[in-house]
C-alpha cells in the first residue's frame, strides 16, 4: 500500500485518516488531495500510517501553516514510535497537538473545531484556540503563584519553569543577597540581567539540580488555558479586557511571543535590541484592576518566528535554540498585530510556599545550611515537608536524621543525610559501598541518591542505626543486648 487517504466522520467532527507510507510520490498525492478537498478535517488519525519521509514532513507543514494563518490548528492521533521518531529529530515533536488515539480523540472533539473568531469593542479582532479537554471533558487549569517576601528561598529551574522575579544566583544566600539579579526561567532557558545592566542567558543541562534563590516573584505552573493570536495591535488596557474575557478569573497572567515591528517592546534607549525591534518573548502579570500597569520580563528573540497557533512547548524549544540575549529592561504600551499570547488564569492566587518544600530544622542550623538547603530540595523534591534533627558524630560532615511528608501528609521511612566537603563525602560513599553494604543484614543501608551544591555533597541512606521514636528501629547491638 503506498497512501490511502480517507474521510469520515467521527460524531460531529469530520477525520482524515492516513493509512500506508508518506513519502516523496505519495506526498504530492496527499498536497493535492488537502489542495481539492480545502478546508481539509482538522483531526488527523496516523495510526494506519507507517512511514514518514521528509517530503511528507514538509506538506504537513505547510498544510498547518496555512491553517494556523487562519486560528485554526491540527490534531494527530494515534502516531506510531517510528514516525514519532521522525518528528523528534525533525524538532517537530511538540509542533502539533497529539492524542493518544481514536478513544482519547472522541473525548476532544468538542476542542479541535479550530478557534474562535472574536472582535473587542472596538473592532479590533483576534483568536481563540482553547485548551485540549481532559478525557473526563475539563481543560486542565493552569495557577498563578506569586512569590512575596521569599527571603531568598531557593527553587529549582524545573520547579520554576515559567517564571521572572527578583533574586539572586549561586549556592548561599548571602552571595545571592550581595549581587542582586532580575530572572526569567522558561522552561531550561535561565535569563537574568544585573543592576548595572549585566544580562546573559543560560542554557540549563539539568533544571532539577539548579537553583534560583527568590525575593519577589511570579510563576506559572500548568498548561495555560488558551492561547489568544492577536489580528490587529492592542493596547494594553484593551488587552487586558482581552485576557480577563478568554480566562474568565480575577487574575491573569500571559506568555507573550512578539514579532518584530516598531510597537514592540521598547525599553528606556528605545526598542529591544541594539539593531531595532526584534521578535521577542515576554512573561507578564496583570494587576486585578484594569489599570494597565504590566509587571514582567522581556527577553529579546531575534530569528523567533511568531506563527499563529504556535503551541507553547514549541515556543519553549525555538526559545531555548535562541539562547544567548539576557533580559532587557522594556514598557509596554501595546501588543503589535501577530502577538500571541498564551494565557493562565485560577480563580485564587496561589502563595509560593505552597508549592515548594517545607524544611523544619533546628533554631540555629550550622553555618553552612543553605548549602544543605539545596542539597534537601533536591534528594527530597517529591516530598511536602522534612524535619531534620541533628545527630552526633560524622566527625567534619554535618549528619540529620529525616523524616519525610509526602503531599498527603504521609510519613515515609527515616533516612539519614550527610553534607561535607567533596573529598570527604567521596571517600564516605566509597567506604560504604566497599565495607558497610555488603556486612548489613538484607542489605539495609542502602545508598539513595547524592546532590552537589556550592562547595558541599550530601549522601542519603535509609540505614539501620536511625534510632528514635519515629523510626522505631534499633541497631543489632542494641537488639543483642535486649
Amino acid at each position: 500500500m503506498d497512501l490511502e487517504i480517507t474521510r469520515s466522520v467521527h460524531g460531529e467532527v469530520a477525520v482524515l485518516r492516513l493509512s500506508g507510507r508518506l513519502n516523496g510520490a505519495t506526498a504530492l498525492l496527499l498536497e493535492r488531495w488537502l489542495q481539492e478537498h480545502a478546508p481539509a478535517p482538522l483531526l488527523w488519525d496516523l495510526a494506519g500510517l507507517h512511514f514518514l519521509s521528509s517530503a511528507g514532513v514538509r506538506v504537513l507543514l505547510v498544510h498547518e501553516k496555512q491553517l494556523r494563518q487562519r486560528g485554526q490548528a491540527t490534531v494527530l492521533a494515534g502516531v506510531l514510535p517510528s514516525l514519532q521518531e521522525v518528528l523528534t529529530i525533525t524538532g517537530l515533536a511538540s509542533f502539533w497537538q497529539q492524542l493518544p488515539g481514536l478513544p482519547e480523540m472522541a473525548a476532544a472533539l468538542p476542542t479541535v473545531r479550530g478557534a474562535e473568531e472574536r472582535t473587542t469593542a472596538d473592532g479590533l479582532h483576534f483568536s481563540v484556540l482553547r485548551a485540549a479537554a481532559t478525557p473526563a471533558g475539563a481543560a486542565v487549569e493552569g495557577a498563578l503563584v506569586r512569590w512575596q517576601d521569599a527571603a531568598y528561598v531557593g527553587a529549582s529551574v524545573q520547579q520554576l519553569h515559567l517564571a521572572f522575579g527578583r533574586g539572586g544566583l549561586g549556592a548561599r544566600k548571602d552571595t545571592a543577597r550581595a549581587r542582586p539579579v532580575n530572572f526569567a526561567c522558561f522552561g531550561r532557558l535561565l535569563s537574568y540581567r544585573l543592576e548595572d545592566g549585566e544580562t546573559d542567558a543560560l542554557l540549563v543541562a539539568d533544571p532539577a539540580t539548579n537553583f534560583v534563590r527568590i525575593e519577589e516573584a511570579w510563576s506559572f505552573t500548568g498548561p495555560p488555558l488558551a492561547t489568544v493570536t492577536l489580528h490587529d495591535a492592542l493596547p494594553v488596557a484593551t488587552a487586558y479586557a482581552v485576557l480577563q474575557q478568554v480566562s474568565g478569573t480575577p487574575w491573569t497572567g500571559a506568555l507573550l511571543a512578539m514579532p518584530a515591528g516598531p510597537t514592540g517592546p521598547t525599553g528606556p534607549t528605545g526598542p529591544a535590541g541594539p539593531a531595532g525591534p526584534e521578535a521577542a518573548v515576554a512573561l507578564w502579570v496583570l494587576p486585578p484592576a484594569s489599570t494597565g500597569i504590566v509587571a514582567g520580563c522581556c527577553l529579546p528573540a531575534p530569528g523567533l518566528a511568531v506563527e499563529p497557533g504556535l503551541a507553547l512547548p514549541a515556543l519553549l524549544e525555538r526559545l531555548q535554540a535562541l539562547a544567548g540575549e539576557g533580559l532587557a529592561a522594556w514598557t509596554l504600551e501595546a501588543l503589535p498585530a501577530g502577538t500571541q499570547l498564551h494565557v493562565f488564569g485560577s480563580h485564587t492566587l496561589q502563595a509560593g510556599a505552597d508549592h515548594t518544600l517545607n524544611i523544619e530544622v533546628p533554631a540555629t542550623p550550622p553555618g553552612h545550611f543553605d548549602e544543605s538547603e539545596l542539597i534537601v530540595r533536591t534528594l527530597y523534591a517529591d516530598c511536602r515537608r522534612v524535619v531534620l534533627t541533628p545527630l552526633t558524630g560524622g566527625f567534619s560532615a554535618t549528619t540529620w536524621q529525616v523524616e519525610s511528608f509526602d503531599a498527603q501528609q504521609r510519613r515515609l521511612l527515616p533516612t539519614v543525610l550527610k553534607v561535607g566537603p567533596p573529598a570527604m563525602m567521596n571517600r564516605e560513599n566509597a567506604a560504604h559501598e566497599r565495607y558497610v553494604r555488603p556486612f548489613i543484614l538484607n542489605n539495609a543501608s542502602v545508598g539513595l541518591g547524592s546532590a552537589t551544591q556550592g562547595t558541599a555533597v550530601g549522601l542519603c541512606y535509609n540505614f539501620v542505626g536511625v534510632t528514635g521514636a519515629s523510626a522505631g528501629l534499633k541497631t543489632l547491638a542494641r537488639r543483642w543486648l535486649d
